[in-house]
């Protein structure tokens, strides 16, 4: 039976992928265009997703509780007005609100769930095509090193890794030959983007997500193949002294340079020293929600506000402390604890199983869980929105349906029943 779409769903998908990975690619760098464009195109859309799926939405209390703690680090600050700080965190709490799992309901669930498989698909061939471009000998547009068809390579970088790992799960369920070789080829064009992209931090979770979907098939030499793997990735995070490596010539383009040229050294040290001591300053509510401490002898003046935390896990703990802390391990113990989470993303969704796994390597090196504005972060909080196990549903691993909700894409990514409705 053929698939039947909603076309107001298609059209608001078509808004978030234009605001969100339009904006990141090389289309601003030819034809520039004003950020504010965007910015109203993304966040517009946000609030027409959530006056759509107003109606019976519940609230995670967990989600809520970190919400409320962020809130109280910038109530709590005295940051610099150049930060900002309220209009991100308002423009945060929307991402929540929407995407994210602060808001749920059957409707809400399953379009956060096509959304995502929507944008791990797009990143597939972003990747792809970016080492094509490469290959076909244009010229790099963007900032930073390789960055084939986004507008950086610290945009690419993670990019093509989701891709890669959406592209190899493609492999390991495909039916057909001939789409076996379409999606391991697309696997290695990805993971070949990210080596020109150079960035390290970026590869290793690639390469974890990747262990991750190994472990859970069943294939010749399985153990052999997943030990291989897991020395590639052991050795990708050593901290190698640059003194006592050669470095090729900047002007090389091959691959391999191009992961030595800058993979081979830390260039987080000095964010991850300055995390620690805004926590030491601040170890109980944090310098401030999306903000950061100008008294630090090395922090770069940015008139614009922007901020570069370094980490993830030591941005949560230098903007929000101790109580920030652990009310987000809070709130992530729940799934840890579920059962039925672990059961559903590792025999039915393992590409989100994976994508968890990059993430959680992918943080120690690159901070944006409140960044509204970050695609990386709207990329998060909506596997984050998709998966969560919310009290008072259940996710069903049968047969891809929806009861008690009217229908909103005729085969959603998740079979998703209200338990009240049983």
């Amino acid at each position: 039976m053929k698939k039947k779409y909603n076309p107001v769903f298609i059209f608001i998908f078509t808004l978030l992928m234009m605001a969100e990975i339009l904006y990141a690619s090389l289309l601003p760098v030819l034809f520039p265009i004003p950020s504010i464009f965007f910015q109203i195109l993304l966040y517009g859309t946000l609030l027409l997703v959530l006056i759509i799926f107003l109606k019976k939405v519940r609230i995670e209390m967990r989600m809520l509780l970190f919400v409320i703690v962020a809130a109280i680090s910038l109530i709590l600050s005295d940051a610099d007005a150049r930060y900002n700080s309220s209009a991100r965190f308002f423009t945060w709490l929307l991402l929540l609100l929407t995407i994210g799992p602060l808001f749920y309901n059957s409707n809400l669930i399953r379009f956060r769930n096509q959304l995502f498989d929507t944008s791990l698909f797009t990143f597939m061939l972003i990747g792809g095509f970016s080492f094509l471009y490469w290959l076909a000998g244009f010229p790099n547009l963007g900032r930073g090193h390789f960055t084939g068809l986004m507008n950086h390579s610290m945009q690419l970088a993670p990019i093509a890794s989701l891709g890669g790992v959406y592209a190899f799960y493609q492999f390991t369920i495909a039916r057909y030959l001939h789409s076996k070789y379409i999606f391991i080829g697309l696997t290695v064009l990805n993971v070949l983007t990210v080596l020109l992209a150079a960035s390290r931090i970026a590869f290793i979770s690639l390469l974890v997500g990747l262990i991750i979907l190994l472990f859970f098939n069943k294939f010749r030499f399985r153990k052999l193949i997943i030990s291989t793997v897991v020395l590639i990735t052991i050795a990708m995070g050593i901290d190698l002294n640059t003194s006592d490596v050669y470095i090729p010539d900047k002007t090389n383009d091959g691959i391999a340079s191009k992961i030595l040229e800058r993979g081979l050294k830390n260039t987080r040290e000095e964010l991850w020293d300055n995390r620690v001591q805004e926590f030491k300053a601040n170890p109980f509510f944090g310098v401030g929600f999306a903000t950061q401490d100008d008294k630090l002898s090395n922090v770069k003046i940015d008139d614009k506000g922007h901020i570069e935390p370094g980490s993830t896990y030591l941005m949560v703990l230098s903007m929000t402390g101790v109580v920030g802390a652990f009310a987000m391990c809070f709130f992530f113990l729940k799934p840890i604890l579920s059962r039925n989470f672990w059961k559903r993303i590792a025999s039915v969704e393992r590409y989100k199983l994976a994508s968890y796994g990059f993430f959680s390597i992918h943080f120690i090196a690159e901070g944006y869980i409140f960044s509204s504005g970050s695609l990386m972060a709207f990329i998060f909080w909506l596997l984050v929105g998709a998966t969560y196990p919310y009290a008072g549903y259940h996710y069903n691993q049968s047969r891809i349906q929806l009861r008690c909700a009217i229908p909103v894409l005729t085969q959603p990514a998740d079979n998703i029943h209200q338990k009240s409705c049983r």
